[in-house]
């Protein structure tokens, strides 16, 4: 009986102990609710945004500016309807603290869902880029120093730019990445890729050109000979013997002179060939017969080769003879005989243009 008793005593002690636990626990659970109450009031977060056109950071303003309202009017109809276009694009943002948002294209605003303090990025693309043109030694279409042309986004960019008289093309360069081609035939420049405010230039070299140079009956030794445009080339060209007279012709458009063996051809525009045409040298000469007269198959003046030797009939008046006859020629030192045995005249080795003489001499009794 008593050892019943005892083990009614030891539970009714561990009841005790469980309700105590259980009270104590509460009590703690109580005391932590009233010391971190519930936060039912919505948190405030902050936001600040950054602005880019093309990878360049710009401010709210410029952004601002750039949004354009579309227009439909048909300028046909209603004179004063002015079109417009955007200038920029919305492209993508990116958010700090991982936000996300939604950009509205109609209102052209930025609507995020913030869940924490955050650094939005907005990017945007130009619709529309400037091209700067310059020329080295080329002539753009407004005759000035620059030329600046609007480009539209995915499309391609033209002008025409010549090259000053005496240039050709040498080559073209732009930043940014641009890619430009130019027409030697057309001398339209082409620039593609354009994706930012691009800067283009274009160069011209000056024309250089060849030099060729034959010789009829003569002899030119000389290489083809380079020469710029506008610029002067010599040649030392000889005349073979008894040839001179020289007459030069070029092609394409060039003139030559010579003189002193020498063929100069000057203000180069093309290149060329020239020839120099030697003539063999050919002197005239005139004979005057006193108390006689030239015999009528006897041609007077006479030509000859450089050199060359001319003869001449005559036929004396009557009572006249070769005897004592006195003959000259207006060049010192040259050689006139008179063969009276053949009723001639004869002139030898002739240098240049002669006029000469045969006075016949009355026969004596």
């Amino acid at each position: 009986m008593k050892k019943r008793s005892n083990g009614v005593l030891v539970i009714i002690i561990i009841m005790i102990v469980l309700s105590l636990a259980g009270g104590v626990l509460g009590l703690l659970a109580n005391l932590n609710k009233t010391s971190n109450p519930v936060d039912t009031e919505p948190k405030e977060y902050t936001i600040s945004y950054k602005y880019y056109i093309d990878s360049e950071e710009v401010n709210e303003e410029t952004i601002k500016k750039a949004k354009v309202n579309e227009t439909t009017c048909d300028i046909t109809v209603d004179p004063t309807c002015i079109q417009q276009t955007p200038t920029i694009k919305f492209d993508k943002y990116t958010c700090t603290n991982d936000v996300k948002g939604e950009w509205n294209n109609t209102n052209w605003e930025f609507t995020p869902n913030l869940t924490a303090n955050t650094t939005c990025r907005l990017y945007f693309t130009s619709l529309i880029h400037n091209v700067k043109f310059t020329a080295s030694n080329g002539i753009l279409p407004s005759n000035g120093l620059e030329e600046l042309v609007q480009n539209k986004l995915g499309e391609d960019t033209t002008i025409t730019i010549l090259p000053t008289e005496g240039y050709k093309y040498d080559k073209v360069e732009c930043n940014n990445n641009a890619t430009a081609e130019y027409n030697v035939e057309t001398k339209i420049l082409t620039v593609k890729n354009i994706t930012k405010d691009t800067t283009c230039n274009i160069s011209f070299k000056i024309n250089d050109y060849t030099v060729e140079v034959k010789a009829s009956n003569g002899t030119a030794t000389e290489d083809p000979k380079s020469a710029n445009y506008g610029g002067t080339v010599t040649f030392t060209v000889t005349p073979a013997e008894n040839y001179g007279d020289a007459s030069v012709s070029c092609t394409n458009g060039q003139t030559g002179t010579y003189a002193n063996n020498v063929l100069t051809v000057s203000s180069i525009t093309n290149s060329t060939v020239c020839t120099v045409q030697f003539k063999p040298i050919k002197h005239s000469v005139n004979l005057t017969v006193v108390n006689g007269s030239l015999l009528a198959q006897s041609a007077n003046p006479q030509t000859t080769q450089d050199g060359g030797t001319v003869t001449f009939g005559i036929s004396p008046q009557e009572g006249y003879g070769y005897s004592g006859a006195e003959l000259s020629c207006d060049v010192a030192g040259t050689k006139i005989e008179a063969i009276g045995t053949n009723n001639i005249v004869m002139v030898y080795n002739i240098k240049s243009n002669l006029n000469c003489k045969i006075v016949l001499k009355q026969i004596s009794e």
